[in-house]
């Protein structure tokens, strides 16, 4: 994400990122980083920076080649595909929320804390041009520092002024978002704490590979799952 304000980093957030080492998903490969998230937005998502990934090259691959299928479909409207976003997401908001928090507890990652993002949703019919359609949503996250959980995700069909991130959706990673959410979610997220699981390397590579070409689609491009969850180069 793009960081809008450099004031957001809670107490708990200071101590936790200084100096961390910090492995992200989603871009054309996979690389471990040693700086803040705070001081490197690309690789902080609103639910964690990233996970540790081990190399990949077939999943990769595997991937890739299924990314540059998907050049070639046809896309939906913006607005449409945002309403399936936020509809598969805000359906499952307390099972991202139960995740979210058992990601803090259990996997060393580092949350953004209470924070608005900027979602913008668009398509480029042209390859590589600026999107000729955009829909402008943003996400709300609330994040309690006494308790040290996040409480509140929705995710708003409305633009937001000035908030803390800014990110976009384009081509393949907004026609895909919807599918893509639901798919981590009945891959990684259980009924339960007990159920939950981490990404396995296999899968993250294939999602870097699957989306290296959409994320050269302007700088703040991303996939749904970077902005929760982190991303890579």
């Amino acid at each position: 994400m793009t960081p809008k304000s450099q004031s957001q980093q809670t107490r708990r957030q200071l101590l936790r990122t200084s100096g961390a080492a910090l492995a992200t998903i989603g871009g054309a490969g996979i690389a471990s980083q040693t700086a803040s998230a705070q001081s490197d937005g690309d690789s902080q998502g609103i639910l964690a920076d990233g996970f540790e990934v081990e190399p990949d090259r077939s999943a990769f691959l595997k991937g890739y080649v299924a990314g540059v299928a998907d050049r070639f479909s046809s896309y939906d409207d913006p607005a449409t595909l945002a309403d399936r976003m936020r509809n598969e997401f805000n359906a499952n908001t307390d099972a991202w929320l139960r995740y979210g928090n058992w990601l803090l507890e259990e996997a060393d990652v580092t949350a953004a804390g209470s924070a608005t993002v900027g979602v913008d949703i668009g398509i480029s019919r042209i390859p590589f041009n600026e999107p000729e359609d955009v829909v402008e949503t943003h996400i709300n996250a609330e994040y309690d520092d006494g308790t040290e959980e996040f409480v509140t995700l929705e995710w708003l069909d409305s633009p937001v002024d000035d908030p803390d991130f800014q990110v976009g959706l384009r081509n393949q990673a907004a026609q895909n978002g919807a599918d893509d959410l639901s798919e981590f979610r009945r891959r990684y997220i259980g009924k339960s704490e007990s159920d939950h699981e981490i990404p396995d390397d296999e899968y993250l590579n294939d999602l870097a590979g699957k989306y290296s070409s959409t994320l050269r689609i302007g700088e703040d491009s991303q996939t749904v799952l970077n902005i929760l969850l982190g991303r890579s180069l």
